[in-house]
């Protein structure tokens, strides 16, 4: 009895670990998105160190094994364009839920209708993005298809669509796949807001973040822009205080002095103290809040 007791006491424990075993890594893909399988390997060590079940024999066959039985698909290099994915090694594979493979066709459906969408079509596309997010994980195609779309007239879809576009590239480390294109959208849409509306204050910011976090230096020029031209240039200081942008503000450092220079020559003080202000704040960035 006890030798029966104990031998289901062992079953059921083992049948909650590959449970659990199966959560973490399906968890793991969900928030991370594409990755190679050694890197989830490495993941899955690291987080249960010296646990039972996570030695990389364990892991491997429990990998093998939530593929046999379905849960898990694998992309092979001549699959991996199609998701956006840059990989130069040929023998990399990139684990993945079958489910989101799924999700994935539904949302590329989804997104066929931004072209032709009205605002409101536009909005409840972005809702399922939202409502989804910890179950799928944008491509960066899928990101080209968002960032296409900064030209809309709607404020708040811009904003929601930089919102995205900013979690994404600096949170879960997945960018566009056309850079320079996506920058040139970015540099636009900055042209196109003097400052940011009253209800929308993050819209900008979001945009100079990103330039900064690409080291474009067209977010000197309009730091520059803004200081000598706004009435308030106080207004968006802001807008270049951030641990993303204070590293390429520092790098340019002696350009912006010598531009203070230039705005003290005209008499433009508080243009000049703005500029200080910014620099200080690139010298010693404070950690952004999560709650913007």
């Amino acid at each position: 009895m006890n030798l029966n007791a104990n031998s289901l006491y062992y079953d059921i424990n083992n049948i909650k670990s590959e449970v659990d075993f199966d959560t973490n890594v399906i968890e793991y893909l969900n928030a991370i998105g594409y990755v190679r399988r050694g890197r989830l390997v490495n993941y899955l060590m690291e987080t249960h160190p010296n646990e039972r079940g996570y030695s990389k024999k364990s892991i491997d066959r429990k990998l093998a094994n939530m593929t046999k039985t379905g849960i898990l698909t694998s992309l092979k290099y001549d699959e991996l364009q199609k998701y956006g994915i840059k990989e130069t090694d040929k023998r990399a594979s990139y684990p993945i839920p079958k489910k989101t493979l799924k999700m994935k066709e539904d949302f590329d459906k989804t997104f066929s209708y931004l072209n032709s969408a009205d605002v409101t079509t536009k909005k409840l596309i972005l809702e399922e993005i939202s409502r989804y997010e910890r179950k799928y994980v944008l491509d960066p195609y899928q990101l080209d298809i968002l960032a296409k779309h900064l030209d809309t007239e709607s404020d708040e879809l811009v904003d929601s669509l930089l919102e995205i576009l900013f979690r994404y590239i600096t949170e879960k480390d997945i960018e566009p796949s056309n850079t320079d294109t996506f920058l040139e959208r970015l540099r636009s849409t900055l042209k196109h807001y003097k400052v940011s509306p009253d209800e929308y204050p993050m819209l900008r910011r979001h945009i100079t973040w990103l330039l900064g976090y690409y080291k474009d230096s067209f977010v000197i020029e309009q730091l520059k822009m803004d200081a000598e031209t706004l009435e308030y240039p106080s207004s968006v200081k802001c807008d270049y205080c951030d641990q993303l942008i204070a590293p390429f503000i520092a790098e340019h450092s002696l350009e912006l002095f010598n531009f203070q220079m230039e705005l003290k020559r005209k008499g433009k003080e508080e243009a000049s103290e703005i500029i200080s202000q910014i620099k200080d704040e690139a010298s010693n960035p404070k950690p952004r809040l999560m709650e913007f």
